[in-house]
This record gives C-alpha cells, sequence and structure tokens, in this order.
C-alpha cells in the first residue's frame, strides 16, 4: 500500500469504534466495489448511508480521512429504511420500514413545518419517534445534508457549499448557518466577499483562526485593517487575563507581526491609524510604551465615572440597629458598619477569619430594618456559587452569584434588559478581589438608580482572572471610605492564620505546628507518588467534600492534570468509567464515584463555575449512539443534594475532575483540610498572593508539600517572591488622568 492520496465516492455504512464526536473507524462501501475498506476520521465525523466524495491516503491496514463532503448520485434511490435506523433516535427497524412506508423522504418536510403537521404526526408516530426527528433536524448539518440528498440545492449554493469542505471549513459553514438563522440560499461566499468577514470574531466570538483562514481565501490582504483589528483584540485579551489593561507596545508589537506576517513599516502605519480612530490607545509611562483596547479602557472610564457619581452625591443615611445588637462587633467592624450608615461606598477588606461575613449579616439586617428587601431594593452577591451558598448558609438570607444576577453564563455575554435591576438602590459584593472589569462594568451598567455600593475582599488575595485589579486599584486611591480588619476571631485554626499571615510580612518565617500546619520535603524523583500517599491517608481520617489539593497549574508532571489522575487511580481504581477524553496530551476518565468540578455556569440548574459534585451515574443510551449518553452528577449544596443530568457534550465543556484545582479556581472557597503544593518548577507562578491565598482556604490542617531541592522558608522570605506589575487605566483615571 503506497502513500498517494485516492479520490473515492461511495458511501459510509457504519462505525466499527468511535469517541463520539472526536474520532472513528468507519467502513467506507467505494462507488462499484463489492469490498469494504477501514477509514480513520477525526471530527467533524461524515454520516453513515450518505453518498460522499472522499479523499483518503493509506494509514498502515487502513486509510486516514483527508476530506469529504457529500454528493447526489444520478437515478440512485436512497435507503431511508436505513437511514432512518441509523440517525433517528427512538425508529427501529420496523418503525422505519412503516415511516417510509408512508412518508419517505416527505418526513423531512413535515417536520420543517411541525406545528401545521403536528396532528398527522402524532398519528402515525409514537412521541419519542416524533422527538427524534425534531432533534435530528435541528442541526443545520443535518438539514443541509438532507436537502443535498433529496437535490433540494440549488447550483450556486451547492458551489458555496464545496468551497467550505474543500478547504476543511464545514464546521465554520455550519456556524454561519446558525449565525443567519439557517438560511440556505446564501451564498457565504460571495456574501462574504462584499461584506467583511472578521466580524464573525469580533462580534460573534468565533474562532480567529478559521476566520482568517476564510477572509484569506476571499482574498482580503493580510494588512486589511480589520483583519489587524481582530488579531490586536485576541492577543491583548489573552493579555488582559493577568489582569493589566496597559500592556507593553513592544510586546504587543512583535506577537502582533507574527501573526499576520505583515511587514513592519506597514504594520506601524496601521496600528498608528488604529490609535487615532480610537480603536487602540497609547500610553508612555517613565520612557517604555504601552497599548490598551479603547473598548477596555471606555469600560474603565464608565466605571470610574460612575463610581465618583455615587460618592460625590449626598449620603445616603440609615438608620442603625439597636447598640445591642452591635456589641459582637470589633472595633474595626464597628467602624466599618458606621461607614455603612452614612457612607454612599465602602471598601472593607480582611483575610479569612476576620469577621467579614458576620459583618455582612449585620449590613443585611440593617437593610431590613430600613424597610429595604433583598431582591428588589438590593442584593447581595458573590463571584462564585460556592461563596454565595457559603454566604448565603450563614446569615440565613439569599445571596447571589453576579452571574445569576445578571442572568448571563459567562463575561462575554450581555445582560438583556430588566427594569426589576434599575430598582436597586444597593449592592453588597463579597469576594470582590474576584471580580475583573468586565463582569464589574455590565454589573454596573445594569444598576443605573444604585445609590449605596458596599465592596468586601482581600486585597492580599490573588487578584482576578481577566481585565483590570479592581479592589486594589480602588482602595489604595484613598478616594472612597475604607476599613481594614485585622482582628481574627476563629478559636479553631490560630496557627494557620498565623501561617498564612506571616507570608504578607517582610522577613518573617512561616510558622508550623505538627498535626495542624505540616511541611513535607519530599524526594523529587518521587514527589508525586508520596503525594498521592499523603492525599489518601488524608483522606481515611476525613471526607472528599472536606479535602482539596491546592496547584497552581495543571501542567505537567507536577501539574493537576497528572496529579488528579494519581489520586483517582489510588482512591477510586474500580469506578466505572463514563467517560474518557484527552487534554494537554494526557488521557482523562472520569468514573462513578469521581469527585468533580463545575467549570461553566448553569443559571436555569443554579449550578455555578467552582461547585463541586460527584458522579452518581451514567445512563449510557442506545448502544450504537454515544450521543444518547447521561451523566448525573450530584452537588451538595449545604441544605440539600442536587442532581443534574448531563449530555456527553456538556460533560465534556463543563466539567473536570476535582480532587485538585488550581489555587484561582479555589479562591473565595475554604475547607477544612488543604494540601498545597509547592513545587520549583511552578516558581514563575509563586507571588506573594499566590502563597497567601493557597494557604488561607484552610481551615482546620494546612499541609505544604515541596521537594527536597526547594526550601518553602526561603521562597516566603522573598521580598516580593515574583511580584508582577499590574498596571490599568482605572488606576490613572484614579489618580487624575483625563480621558483624552
Amino acid at each position: 500500500m503506497n502513500n498517494e492520496v485516492k479520490e473515492l465516492k461511495g458511501t459510509f455504512k457504519s462505525f466499527i469504534k468511535k469517541d463520539g464526536d472526536k474520532w472513528g473507524l468507519i467502513y467506507f462501501q467505494p462507488e462499484n466495489e463489492k469490498s469494504k475498506i477501514v477509514i480513520y476520521a477525526v471530527a467533524p465525523l461524515p454520516m453513515c448511508h450518505v453518498d460522499y466524495e472522499i479523499l483518503v491516503q493509506p494509514n498502515n491496514r487502513n486509510y486516514r480521512l483527508l476530506e469529504f463532503k457529500p454528493y447526489k448520485k444520478e437515478n440512485t434511490q436512497i435507503d431511508w429504511v436505513e437511514f432512518f435506523k441509523n440517525h433517528i433516535k427512538g425508529v427501529g427497524q420496523k418503525s422505519a420500514e412503516k415511516i417510509n412506508e408512508i412518508y419517505g423522504a416527505k418526513i423531512f418536510d413535515l417536520i420543517n413545518f411541525y406545528e401545521d403537521n403536528e396532528e398527522e404526526l402524532k398519528n402515525n408516530l409514537t412521541t419519542s419517534q416524533i422527538e427524534g426527528f425534531k432533534d435530528f433536524w435541528k442541526i443545520p448539518r443535518n438539514q443541509k445534508t438532507i436537502k443535498e440528498l433529496l437535490g433540494k440545492t440549488g447550483e450556486a449554493d451547492m458551489s458555496s457549499i464545496s468551497f467550505f469542505y474543500n478547504n476543511n471549513l464545514e464546521i465554520l459553514y455550519n456556524k454561519l448557518l446558525e449565525i443567519h438563522d439557517n438560511d440556505e440560499s446564501i451564498d457565504f461566499v460571495k456574501f462574504y466577499t462584499k461584506n467583511q468577514p472578521y466580524i464573525l470574531y469580533t462580534k460573534y466570538n468565533l474562532n480567529l483562526l478559521l476566520v482568517d483562514q476564510f477572509a484569506l481565501l476571499l482574498k482580503y490582504s493580510k494588512s486589511f485593517p480589520e483583519r489587524v483589528k481582530a488579531y490586536l483584540k485576541f492577543i491583548i485579551q489573552e493579555k488582559e487575563r493577568d489582569n493589566s489593561t496597559l500592556l507593553p507596545a513592544t510586546e504587543i508589537f512583535v506577537d502582533l507581526q507574527t501573526k499576520t506576517e505583515i511587514e513592519s513599516p506597514i504594520l506601524k502605519e496601521i496600528l498608528i491609524d488604529l490609535c487615532n480612530q480610537g480603536y487602540l490607545f497609547y500610553y508612555n509611562k517613565n520612557g517604555k510604551d504601552y497599548f490598551s483596547l479603547g473598548s477596555t479602557r471606555k469600560k474603565e472610564f464608565f466605571i470610574y465615572e460612575f463610581l465618583e457619581k455615587i460618592n460625590n452625591q449626598p449620603p445616603k443615611i440609615f438608620d442603625s440597629l439597636d447598640s445591642s445588637k452591635l456589641n459582637d462587633l470589633s472595633k474595626k467592624q464597628q467602624e466599618a458598619y458606621l461607614s455603612f450608615l452614612k457612607e454612599n461606598i465602602l471598601i472593607i477588606t480582611g483575610g479569612p477569619g476576620t469577621g467579614k461575613t458576620h459583618l455582612i449579616n449585620k449590613l443585611n439586617q440593617t437593610l431590613k430594618l430600613n424597610r429595604y428587601k433583598n431582591e428588589n431594593d438590593y442584593v447581595i452577591l458573590a463571584p462564585t456559587g460556592r461563596a454565595a451558598t457559603n454566604i448565603s448558609n450563614k446569615i440565613k438570607s439569599k445571596v447571589k452569584t453576579i452571574h445569576s444576577f445578571l442572568r448571563i453564563p459567562t463575561d462575554l455575554e450581555e445582560p438583556e434588559y430588566d427594569e426589576d435591576r434599575e430598582l436597586i438602590k444597593v449592592l453588597i459584593i463579597d469576594e470582590f478581589s474576584m471580580v475583573n472589569l468586565n463582569i464589574f462594568e455590565k454589573l454596573l451598567r445594569s444598576c443605573p438608580n444604585l445609590e449605596k455600593l458596599v465592596l468586601i475582599g482581600d486585597i492580599d488575595q490573588l487578584p482576578a482572572i481577566g481585565p483590570g485589579n479592581l479592589l486594589e486599584n480602588l482602595l489604595l486611591s484613598n478616594k472612597f471610605s475604607a476599613t481594614y480588619l485585622v482582628d481574627y476571631f476563629r478559636s479553631d485554626s490560630k496557627t494557620i492564620w498565623e501561617h498564612f499571615n506571616s507570608i504578607k510580612k517582610e522577613g518573617e518565617l512561616p510558622k508550623f505546628h505538627k498535626g495542624i500546619v505540616d511541611l513535607y520535603e519530599f524526594n523529587d524523583l518521587t514527589l508525586t507518588d508520596q503525594l498521592v500517599d499523603l492525599y489518601s491517608k488524608k483522606l481515611q481520617k476525613t471526607d472528599l467534600e472536606n479535602l482539596i489539593l491546592l496547584c497552581p497549574t495543571y501542567k505537567g508532571n507536577e501539574g493537576l492534570i497528572n496529579l488528579n489522575n494519581l489520586i483517582q487511580n489510588k482512591i477510586n481504581p474500580q469506578g466505572r468509567v463514563v467517560h474518557t477524553y484527552k487534554k494537554l496530551g494526557q488521557t482523562i476518565e472520569f468514573r462513578v464515584g469521581d469527585k468533580v468540578i463545575q467549570l461553566e455556569n448553569r443559571i436555569n440548574d443554579e449550578i455555578y463555575n467552582g461547585d463541586f459534585g460527584r458522579i452518581v451515574a451514567v445512563d449510557e443510551g442506545t448502544s450504537s449512539k454515544a450521543k444518547d449518553k447521561k451523566i448525573k452528577i450530584e452537588f451538595n449544596q449545604g441544605h440539600e443534594n442536587k442532581t443534574i443530568v448531563y449530555t456527553r457534550e456538556e460533560f465534556y465543556n463543563q466539567i473536570a475532575l476535582g480532587y485538585g484545582v488550581t489555587v484561582h479556581k479555589f479562591q473565595g472557597s475554604e475547607i477544612n483540610n488543604v494540601i498545597f503544593l509547592v513545587h520549583p518548577k511552578h516558581n514563575f507562578m509563586l507571588t506573594k498572593k499566590m502563597l497567601y491565598t493557597g494557604t488561607s482556604r484552610a481551615k482546620k490542617y494546612l499541609a505544604i508539600v515541596t521537594t527536597n531541592k526547594s526550601d518553602y522558608r526561603e521562597i516566603n522570605l522573598k521580598n516580593e517572591v515574583y511580584k508582577k506589575e499590574i498596571l490599568t487605566n482605572l488606576e490613572l483615571f484614579l489618580k487624575g488622568e483625563k480621558w483624552n
């Protein structure tokens, strides 16, 4: 078998083996040949019982699929019985024969106009069969395939479709159909030749590499300004994840030139034009040049003006609780409470155990005393579901996540107008250090009639993932009333408090106490095995809900992907495997009984990014259709257990193993037992804020794990410990910088 690429026509008959929609081994029947061949394909996978033109290349004893596109065979009858049976959920051999006898291909016309044909369909099909056809028809790619098979696609449209298939852009084609309301009459090649295509990234967030490939094939120039704008947005937003909104201009220029392949003089001229247009902002500080996205700077200026406006309004005065109800407040807590009564903006900062939640409870009681209603006149918010649940359980009052309040799943979404949010007069936001400027700007815009704002957080913790350094910028500006809580109130973890508190102090060695704060210096060669053994031994004295491994990164042998796998194999080796995929080159299995973490907000289910659960069951569905698989995860939400059912695709996108998580992901949460890995390979991430945040998550027990080649005490003695500089426009506005 040589390696020459072969062009074939024929039909894919059946899958021998597949992993969902990611890859598969498929029998292919070439046209006018008796024997089938085996083809290996990766996503997007072709459909069975559809005629294709394909390109394949020999691969050992089989073939590898390079390209495929459907085509209509002349004078050939389509076997709709086989098609229905293999592609429609709930349809078997006998029901496929019956449906074909009654309707044949006409069934798809009836489904397309279901409301007009509902009664007739219900007379001949079961509810599950109707739902199966409707689910199939919802997918734009399936509609396109059926129309091609029935010859309902015009020549111009087929030419457009062929363009996408010939250039491996079928994924983009399906996305374009979604954007254009499944209107297959549009010739997307002609449409986006006349209308610049980079809007597909800047507005619709489609993959920029696919969009760029499409645009270049349409003969757009590499120096096309909209292309440069798209790549600028991509590069700068990636860097904004590390908080700075003013970024080194040289760094941006080098990255931009690498990705766009535009000659330096031409690129400089384009950037000057973009600065003049306001798309890009240029700033010079101490002889160094910086760039910022104009859109980001605009958000920062809005936040600055909004806060200035509230702060300068006549103060909103509240009646106080009876003094007898304030006797349990420390001097600093009382100071913060009195500021709340008379100040329009108040910032409260303090570490774990300094009584921030206790103070929130007093503020909540005071608002009720002043006839303010929770969720009508005021709301208490937190950035994560875990933090919101924790506060809610302690103060016995409703606390929402910011995303659920705005009813958006991610920071990328824009909240819909809601007149109820315009009635909100007071916002209390806990764990404010975790709030980035994108979500904060959306929140303030949604509450235009705000009178009082309380921001609560720990300035020594890590800043948010995303643009901005809000808590630090606002606190250090000295423009707003602020209280620093310093007294520690937890009697059960004073030793842990002394340890993480010492990290903040220059020249002070961290304190240890055997059995409460332990330091393990494992051999570098056996560290991962010893770490897993430590986790397993600790689990014998507690449970998974009260134990977590923290680490700065998922990457590498000492990263969380590998460590989660090792812990799983140690403590849950026999659990039934429910799902498998690869990430960063490593295979990850999920088993019944595994501890997992939610990665996206599910607003309707009230399950949020950062919530932990446990896989409790799996329903495989029909064995030939992996997409039918349903996986059940149980979440403990304090007062109740909630079971959520995930489709295979939802599970893949939203769930990760949760025996260990990053420090960033666990920020805002506390747990009884923490094992914190501080490895020399992670030195570039080990800021004092990283060390402080990781160690301060523990309530009863803290284990620091490092290697015999690293000195944890010495790392803490370093003054700034790999401190990174964060530059923001908001900081400049607060210092008096003008918009122009």
